[in-house]
């Protein structure tokens, strides 16, 4: 993954400043892990922005914008994976430090 973006997200999920909603990038004012990974990419792209309350899937242009690879062997880790944590519950600052350590 690009560390200068990976470190802004991290930066976001860490940050305090954003509520987390789950099953859904954003409702109203929360956001969900991946849905604050597309703002920054909305941030960084204005003129292609993409309607985050109304995307229903991870927008592909995103993950090669931010360096995400598919899984391998010997880093079988996701996107799937960190949508599955937020769904399930898991705060922002555990996802931060799962980011961290696998993407």
């Amino acid at each position: 993954m690009n560390a200068e973006i990976k470190q802004q997200w991290i930066a976001d999920l860490k940050s305090g400043k954003y509520q987390q909603c789950i099953e859904a990038f954003k409702i109203d004012s929360a956001y969900d892990a991946l849905g604050l990974l597309i703002k920054q990419y909305n941030e960084a792209h204005p003129e292609q922005a993409f309607d985050i309350e109304s995307t229903e899937s991870f927008p592909s242009v995103v993950s090669l914008w931010a360096g995400i690879t598919a899984p391998t062997f010997e880093n079988p880790v996701s996107i799937l994976d960190v949508m599955e944590m937020n769904d399930g519950g898991t705060p922002f600052s555990e996802i931060a430090d799962f980011v961290a350590a696998n993407l």
